[in-house]
């Protein structure tokens, strides 16, 4: 789960696990997860990844 809750984008690293898995809910449309990810204010991703 990925949260930015300030009012100003965010970046942040991905571990490779999770830039790989699926996007199971978004709060903005069309979510595509990178290495660096770029949070939008106040956005929010849910990502489920099968391979730990």
């Amino acid at each position: 789960m990925l949260n930015n809750f300030s009012n100003q984008s965010a970046k942040i690293s991905i571990p490779e696990c999770f830039v790989t898995g699926e996007v199971l809910n978004s709060n903005y449309d069309d979510v595509t997860v990178s290495g660096v990810q770029e949070l939008e204010p106040y956005q929010t991703i849910a990502i489920i990844s099968r391979k730990f």
